[in-house]
């Protein structure tokens, strides 16, 4: 998440919305690079059962990333 050439980061925590008979406990990402890409940060997408939040993300280095960008809050108590 930290790659300067990261340009979307889509997550979908249940893999059956992209593949119906496949769990897979962690869920699924797609990347998409830029190797061309000079600006900072990332366009990130959280996908669950056919809903999508999208949000234009900084790279988190060592800070804590929540996964579920309605959980933002939480993290920032920690």
């Amino acid at each position: 998440m930290n790659d300067s050439h990261l340009m979307l980061l889509e997550f979908f925590p249940c893999s059956t919305d992209i593949f119906k008979d496949v769990a897979i406990a962690d869920g699924l990402s797609i990347v998409l690079k830029d190797m061309n890409k000079t600006q900072s940060g990332f366009k990130y997408v959280y996908s669950k059962n056919g809903n999508k939040i999208e949000i234009d993300a900084d790279c988190p280095g060592d800070t804590l990333f929540s996964l579920n960008p309605r959980d933002v809050e939480i993290t920032k108590k920690t």
